[in-house]
């Protein structure tokens, strides 16, 4: 585990990998048979969870969380004025398809009429804009590298547990 959040910290290839590590073939072996195990989905809940109680809340919240083995749960989307579901614009057949498919209804966070050049913090997108600024401190995803779309969902789950793990005992 060492070995895979060096890499997602550093950015570095599997190869390049320093030779205090086991060999990259064991690493990498492990992390798709964790990947495809869901262990670094099942880490993230429970390390949210635990976050979740040292700062007094409830273990789950109360809205229901994406779950990719179980994608039917009721979720919203929250998005800015790309796709509008009162708009005829590109972005409504996805926002359809995912009210159809998903059962996710899309909340549109819409910019202030003033100015654009004033700042303005919008409600709910600071968290989105707040958790990418996180992941840009992981050279591994900073890029992406990954040719397989799940080693990405993978490595941006590791930064997550990672995050979460300093908040737990930092």
């Amino acid at each position: 585990m060492n070995a895979i959040m060096y890499m997602l910290k550093t950015g570095c290839q599997w190869r390049m990998l320093p030779k205090d590590f086991p060999p990259y073939n064991t690493i990498s072996h492990y992390f798709n048979k964790w990947k495809l195990e869901w262990t670094f989905e099942e880490l993230m809940d429970s390390l949210h969870v635990t976050v979740r109680r040292l700062m007094g809340r409830e273990g789950t919240p109360s809205e229901g969380i994406i779950d990719s083995r179980n994608i039917k749960s009721s979720h919203h989307v929250n998005t800015d004025w790309g796709i509008d579901g009162n708009k005829k614009i590109k972005g409504q057949k996805l926002a359809d398809e995912a009210r159809e498919k998903l059962g996710a209804e899309f909340i549109v966070v819409l910019r202030p009429d003033e100015s654009s050049k004033k700042f303005a913090v919008l409600p709910l997108r600071w968290i989105v804009e707040r958790s990418f600024s996180w992941l840009e401190n992981f050279r591994r995803i900073a890029m992406d590298y990954e040719f397989h779309s799940d080693a990405g969902v993978a490595m941006v789950q590791l930064a997550f547990c990672r995050l979460m793990y300093n908040k737990i005992y930092d």
